[in-house]
């Protein structure tokens, strides 16, 4: 019988002999499991399924020393290189919380000769190598990894991570995390900003004499396309980085490893919902400079609802990032459209303030012309007798010629010309020198009596094309400041956002501002429409000037010099004078 079993027992080894040789299994210290479950209950030497795993531990493995230690026999041995990497699979930049949301696979790796182990030869290359169980993770000496800068609690390696050993003794450890990273972020630069965040990683429990991180190059661009597996409408990942940095905590160093990106900010959106209406209510507020200053109703509406439609835009700025307190390029430019508006706005209460006084001189002077032959009797013969009324109006009129006459006490056509804007009419110099001319066939001035006779009858005897080319300087007060503000607003306008351009860019000389590739977009044409209007604008100042400057005066004895017939019984008084003005009861 003993005979017998020893047979059987030597036949039974052969045929186990027979299969390690050919088949595939884990060999470890000469013995073969078929196995994981068999390896790691013989590494970590219990059941993996008992509640409290220090009730069974195993002398083959040592989870409190590190594998260098192991490896080396003494506690300050070297450190232990572990590496890691992060497969980026989903990203989102959190403007009002400074945070960057990541989703991906992390994988943390080491080695531990304790765990190390070869595969059989009757393994193929597509063998599959040792994965842990679930179990026996916690038996496992880890790095007690931590994320620096997450905004919540970090991650520890559980049960359902996936924990591979290959041959050789080398453990990783990969799982799908999401990380909440504080990011700085900066928007001066908005909608064309950049914004550079980092994963830090590292060992919270050694120090960077016991671990040191490693970790490959990573490369987030090509993932962060549109044919890749990340993409997002707002950001693209421009360039990523890894570095090994040497951290001290209260003295103590620490191995950190960075994995940095930066993100470059797509603008299409702020351009076409932000910039481009700003820019043409801007248009449509500079319109209004057009629009004839009489018309209250237009000229309000067209002022008011730009600052409106400004505050609003302004306001979906901000509502998309974080309270700032400074400006940002995209805030700048807005608010500079909401001031440009609101000074229009201005603009026409000061127009309608000088419309004012213009009615109220031109009541004074209708009023002053309803007592013209009185008035002019009293200055002919100052000891007549006369109402007090009259004396008051004559004494007025002769103090306001006076104040405009020469030395010798005669008026020209300047002083004339002074003396009809005073009362709220705008003739020109040219004007007031043919009607002169005409009235009196070859005068050029008038005494105090025949100056103030002419303006009470300047109502009478205006008519139109007596002298041509009246220019900016001939328009009443309020439409001075209209064609002012056409050429001012667009030009201003320009000066004031390419001062901005400039103060948000690290740029030199203008020249180099323009070789910037970033104008090469919406951005940059978005700005024509400024230049072409200051370009309008100053077209029309010089087609004004041009008039204003080359008004000719009617010659002595030119035949084709306009003429005018005046009323019968005025020319004896002080001088057949005509005006050429438009209706004097339209400003002009």
């Amino acid at each position: 019988m003993m005979r017998r079993l020893v047979l059987l027992a030597g036949a039974a080894t052969a045929q186990l002999g027979a299969f390690v040789d050919n088949a595939c299994v884990y060999l470890r210290d000469g013995v073969a499991y078929r196995s994981g479950h068999e390896l790691e209950n013989a590494v970590f030497g219990d059941n993996a399924t008992k509640f409290w795993p220090r009730l069974s531990r195993s002398p083959a493995y040592d989870a409190s020393l590190r594998p260098q230690a192991w490896l080396e026999g003494r506690l300050d041995a070297g450190p232990d290189v572990v590496s890691y990497n992060f497969q980026l699979r989903y990203f989102e930049l959190r403007e009002k919380e400074n945070a960057l949301t990541i989703v991906g696979y992390e994988h943390w790796s080491w080695t531990d000769r304790r765990l190390n182990y070869t595969l059989g030869p009757g393994c193929g290359p597509t063998t599959e190598g040792w994965v842990l169980s679930a179990g026996f993770i916690p038996k496992l000496w880890q790095p007690d990894p931590y994320t620096v800068n997450d905004l919540r609690n970090a991650r520890p390696f559980s049960p359902r991570d996936t924990v591979f050993i290959s041959p050789g003794g080398t453990v990783t450890i990969a799982y799908l995390s999401t990380k909440h990273l504080q990011c700085d972020m900066k928007f001066q630069d908005l909608p064309d900003d950049d914004q550079k965040c980092s994963n830090p990683v590292g060992s919270y429990l050694y120090n960077a004499d016991l671990v040191r991180m490693a970790g490959p190059t990573i490369d987030y661009t090509n993932a962060a396309t549109a044919s890749g597996d990340v993409f997002s409408n707002q950001w693209r990942i421009v360039d990523a980085s890894a570095a090994v940095y040497s951290t001290s905590y209260d003295g103590v160093p620490y191995s950190e490893l960075h994995q940095r990106a930066r993100f470059s900010r797509k603008h299409k959106y702020y351009v076409s919902e932000a910039m481009f209406p700003a820019l043409f209510f801007l248009v449509i507020s500079y319109c209004g400079f057009w629009l004839d200053r009489t018309v209250a109703p237009a000229r309000v509406a067209i002022a008011v609802i730009p600052v409106l439609i400004m505050r609003t835009l302004v306001n979906g700025a901000f509502a998309n990032i974080q309270i700032i307190s400074y400006n940002t390029f995209l805030t700048a430019s807005l608010h500079l459209g909401e001031a440009m508006c609101i000074i229009a706005v201005f603009e026409y209460a000061f127009v309608q303030y000088l419309l004012a006084r213009e009615k109220r001189a031109r009541a004074a002077h209708g009023r002053y012309a309803a007592s013209r032959a009185p008035i002019a009797a009293c200055l002919r013969d100052p000891a007549r007798d006369a109402p007090l009324a009259v004396r008051a109006a004559a004494a007025r009129l002769r103090g306001l010629v006076e104040g405009f006459a020469g030395d010798d006490g005669l008026l020209d056509a300047a002083g004339l010309r002074r003396v009809a804007r005073s009362l709220g009419r705008a003739p020109s110099v040219g004007e007031i020198a043919a009607m002169v001319d005409m009235a009196r066939r070859g005068a050029t001035t008038l005494d105090v009596a025949g100056a103030v006779d002419f303006v009470l009858a300047y109502d009478e005897v205006c008519c139109a094309g007596v002298a041509a080319g009246r220019g900016v300087v001939d328009m009443p007060p309020s439409e001075q400041l209209d064609v002012g503000f056409r050429v001012a607003f667009p030009v201003v306008g320009v000066l004031l956002l390419l001062t901005q351009v400039v103060a948000h860019r690290d740029e030199g000389p203008a020249g180099a501002l323009f070789e910037d590739s970033s104008f090469n977009d919406p951005l940059f044409f978005s700005w024509t429409p400024f230049f072409a209007v200051a370009f309008a604008g100053c077209a029309e100042y010089a087609r004004r000037l041009s008039r204003a400057r080359g008004a000719p005066e009617a010659p002595e004895d030119d035949p084709k010099a306009p003429t005018a017939v005046a009323p019968e019984g005025w020319g004896s008084t002080v001088g057949d004078i005509v005006d050429a003005g438009e209706d004097p009861a339209t400003p002009i």
